[in-house]
């Protein structure tokens, strides 16, 4: 009866009746099995009905797209198909105009192989062949994808969602755009925040920079322009689109001599024929005396810094005031940001006042040992009038006043640079060398020469084993040290001490079963109702289709597919000096990939009806968030609105009815 069973079974799976050469092979297996004959490990089976796990649009570096240009683009098809390796796949093509509800099948198709993983990365670039077959007369379509098996020769239907795939609609279109526009300095898109430098002897060189759609091979006019001023590229000519569908000018610009040190002139940017408002990052700030340090923001109220999240707002407050009062005294450019990095970079990223060695071995006596924010050693402690052990007891906040003592004891000439602002912590000896490459900071057999295992970056110094050692007669130079600062900075800056709300309109979903009771859509409810058990977080009510935003800057830990979660996303990151994952579930569409580094306001995805939300009315939709304290599927859930502050200030408790409609 069992192998009666197992053979039905097989035959359901390969979708055929007769007896294919797969399925004589795998039914021989299972005869052998009964018969008690032996079979070798290669055919030990377990047989498995392959489910399409992944599938949607994505552009040549693997990010998911949702929007394509006709001309020039070329999109991929990315797939997952485990228990299907190293198998031929057939892409159906279907197609229906923008304004149109309903879509035309199998006009079009083209064949691809899944590799030894079970996965698909094919190209697709639209043609007139593929044009002519859908059966339409222009490009201002949406077009899906659906996945079929080829198994001898035969069509094998996956399942779950392979046909058609939720995630594989694609909105192609000819309408010629601009999809981004910034000014570069130095190689760097600028911000608004930015304050590039400026003086009336030497021009400041800038490039413009747009990417375009559908406008391959044409011609574009730059404009950058004051308030109400004319563009100052009137003399210049027109960029040519390349290839690539990016646009490029360079130009150089003097200040007027009528500007004084600190006077600024501002710039935006925009193309000729084009609306050019939604950009964010239009903006060119140029400042007379300023020194290029990008990237800072100083609220009044509570400073965006770099590493922000890992201390207390005080300790931000004050940073900001320590770095204006240096500047001040010494006359020179001293960046927050640059001393937020310092910080973390001696004490491993964690700000604590007792970090370092000293710790250990917590005698004022010795002359070993170092403690602190800037990694005190026993002869700075002594020029400053202070104890270590004191400086091992002080909260953060209180240690930043001896932070602050240090480098006003510095010279001007020590300070010039950022990377001379961290020599005058790490070897006060090469400080205001820090322009110089190839200047030694210290070597072997000095004991720091090995200690500082970050700016071993040599490949000599390097193991087999990728691990930094050293070597004999060795030396770190300059360029280490600064290299190793630039990249704990690049770090900082997706650990910044900022909220944005997931949803740009935050209300609990009042919507639950049949009745409106906001209530429930509330962390463990106010009542206990539900047939699948408390509530582990909070519903914000909809519809399909809202851009789902990372609330925090941080990292994707997590993307995923569950029964009951459906398509989600797990955000680790800081709020308040706590590490938490940030848990969104429901999602219809995610624009993300697994292990990337994001930031505060980043479109992730954007809601739907996956996983045991499948199929509900249209005013039941949400997005179910949940804060954690792991990255575990179970367990760590935590109480989102007394957790996250910004959540109970912003989210609706008790929204209106007739709003919640899911149109």
């Amino acid at each position: 009866m069992l192998k009666k069973q197992l053979r039905s079974k097989l035959k359901r799976i390969f979708k055929t009746k007769q007896s294919t050469k797969r399925y004589k092979e795998h039914a021989q297996i299972i005869d052998n099995t009964r018969e008690g004959k032996k079979s070798t490990s290669s055919q030990q089976i377990q047989v498995v009905h392959p489910t399409v796990t992944e599938a949607n649009w994505t552009d040549a570096s693997g990010t998911p797209k949702i929007t394509s240009g006709f001309i020039g683009e070329i999109n991929y098809v990315k797939a997952t198909v485990p228990n299907f390796c190293n198998e031929e796949v057939r892409i159906y093509f279907h197609v229906k105009a923008h304004k149109d509800s309903t879509y035309y099948k199998n006009r079009y198709f083209i064949t691809t192989k899944t590799d030894s993983e079970g996965k698909i990365n094919t190209a697709v670039s639209f043609s007139k062949e593929m044009k002519a077959k859908l059966g339409i007369s222009n490009w201002n379509v949406n077009l899906k994808f659906a996945l079929i098996g080829i198994v001898d020769n035969q069509l094998y239907a996956f399942k779950g969602i392979s046909y058609p795939v939720s995630n594989s609609e694609l909105k192609v279109t000819t309408k010629k755009e601009i999809l981004d526009l910034y000014f570069e300095y130095e190689g760097k898109r600028l911000v608004p925040t930015d304050r590039v430098p400026y003086n009336s002897k030497t021009p400041t060189k800038i490039k413009m920079v747009a990417h375009t759609r559908n406008m391959i091979g044409e011609k574009i006019k730059f404009t950058a322009h004051a308030l109400k001023d004319d563009s100052i590229l009137e003399n210049l000519s027109e960029s040519t689109i390349k290839a690539n569908g990016i646009a490029e000018l360079s130009f150089q610009k003097k200040a007027p001599a009528h500007l004084k040190k600190d006077d600024t002139e501002t710039y935006y940017a925009g193309v000729e024929g084009f609306s050019t408002k939604h950009f964010k990052d239009k903006t060119l700030v140029f400042k007379v005396g300023a020194k290029w340090d990008s990237g800072d923001v100083f609220d009044k109220n509570d400073s965006q810094l770099i590493w922000g999240a890992k201390v207390s707002k005080e300790f931000r407050l004050k940073v900001v005031k320590i770095c204006k009062n240096i500047e001040k005294e010494k006359e020179i450019s001293f960046s927050p940001n640059t001393l937020m990095n310092i910080m973390a970079f001696e004490t491993a990223n964690t700000f604590s006042p007792s970090a370092g060695t000293f710790k250990a071995d917590p005698r004022d006596s010795r002359k070993g040992g170092f403690v602190g924010l800037i990694q005190f050693g026993k002869e700075a402690a002594e020029g400053l009038n202070i104890k270590r052990t004191e400086l091992m007891k002080m909260t953060a906040e209180k240690q930043l006043d001896y932070v602050e003592k240090w480098f006003l004891l510095k010279s001007k000439s020590q300070l010039k640079s950022a990377t001379d602002i961290y020599l005058s912590v790490n070897y006060p000896k090469a400080a205001g060398k820090g322009h110089i490459d190839k200047e030694p900071v210290y070597g072997d057999p000095n004991a720091a020469y090995r200690a500082n295992k970050p700016f071993l970056r040599e490949a000599d110094e390097i193991n087999e084993k990728g691990k930094k050692i050293g070597k004999v007669g060795g030396k770190t130079y300059v360029w280490e040290v600064r290299e190793a600062l630039e990249e704990n900075y690049h770090k900082g800056e997706y650990t910044r001490n900022i909220w944005c709300n997931p949803l740009k309109k935050m209300e609990l979903r009042g919507w639950y079963r049949s009745g409106w009771l906001p209530n429930e859509s509330e962390y463990l409810l106010k009542t206990n109702v539900r047939d699948s058990g408390m509530h582990q977080g909070l519903d914000l009510y909809a519809p399909i289709g809202t851009p789902v935003y990372a609330c925090v800057d941080g990292e994707i830990a997590k993307v995923e597919y569950s029964k009951t979660y459906g398509n989600n996303i797990r955000i680790k990151g800081f709020y308040n000096q706590k590490m938490y994952y940030f848990f969104y579930a429901h999602l219809n569409k995610i624009a993300v990939k697994e292990g990337i580094k994001i930031k505060a306001g980043d479109l992730i995805g954007y809601t739907g009806q996956t996983g045991n939300a499948e199929g509900q009315p249209k005013k039941f939709n949400h997005l179910h968030l949940e804060v954690r304290n792991t990255i575990n599927n179970t367990g760590g859930r935590l109480n989102p609105l007394k957790e996250i502050n910004d959540l109970k200030r912003n989210i609706v408790l008790n929204p209106k009815k007739e709003d919640q409609t899911g149109e």
